[in-house]
């Protein structure tokens, strides 16, 4: 059995007697995530398990959690005005 095959688009590196999926992120950015993006995290992580997988497979989930952040950080100030 060959250590790394690719199917689909995706690469992966033999375990034991299974392959795993590698994924990389390193043509994501990394967003500073405060208060809002993490509860949104917890949120997806509890109640879009599919939301959450699809985000993070695709290597999104850190801008997504950076502009839901941003978002409610804007609706915060306008509030507050």
């Amino acid at each position: 059995m060959e250590k790394y095959i690719i199917e689909n688009g995706i690469k992966y590196e033999l375990r034991g007697e299974k392959y795993y999926p590698i994924f990389n992120e390193t043509n994501s950015t990394e967003h500073r995530i405060g208060k809002y993006g993490l509860l949104h995290l917890d949120y997806i992580k509890q109640h879009k398990r599919g939301t959450y997988t699809t985000l993070l497979t695709k290597g999104k989930l850190n801008a997504h959690l950076h502009e839901i952040d941003a978002q409610a950080n804007e609706m915060v100030e306008f509030n507050s005005c």
